[in-house]
């Protein structure tokens, strides 16, 4: 199980990065088959394909969580979510230092996270999984 942090020439992707101070815009569940799994902006949650990813970005590098996570439990639990909607007002929320989480709604970085608990890997205190940008994610001293 991997996870794969993102980036792109975009202004929006530029401003997640300024406002959450990360090297990153973007994060999402890579699946055993190859294609990925997160929360993106407009859709909500979504599997998609890795090639698409890699043609709009300008920088990806992944990170190997699999020896932290039971896998089959973070895809299992990670497909539950497929369908929710977009978290616009928990992605606000951190800018503006609210918790404007939705729990039926998710933006990139907390749904990993989720995503990553439900596989058995706590790095963070629950209370502030709504608070985790995709910096905090790569904070993580997992290997790349």
């Amino acid at each position: 199980m991997k996870i794969i942090f993102s980036k792109r020439r975009h202004v929006g992707s530029w401003l997640i990065r300024t406002v959450t101070w990360s090297e990153w815009s973007h994060v999402e569940l890579v699946l055993p088959n190859g294609q990925l799994l997160g929360a993106a902006a407009p859709q909500g949650v979504v599997v998609d394909k890795l090639d698409k990813r890699l043609s709009i970005a300008s920088q990806v590098i992944e990170m190997d969580v699999s020896q932290w996570v039971n896998a089959s439990a973070v895809e299992a639990w990670a497909n539950e979510q497929v369908g929710k909607p977009y978290d616009w007002a928990g992605c606000v929320g951190i800018g503006i230092h609210r918790d404007l989480q939705d729990d039926k709604k998710w933006f990139c970085s907390e749904f990993v996270a989720a995503a990553l608990r439900a596989g058995g890997f706590e790095p963070y205190r629950l209370e502030t999984l709504h608070r985790i940008t995709p910096q905090d994610l790569w904070k993580l001293n997992l290997p790349t």
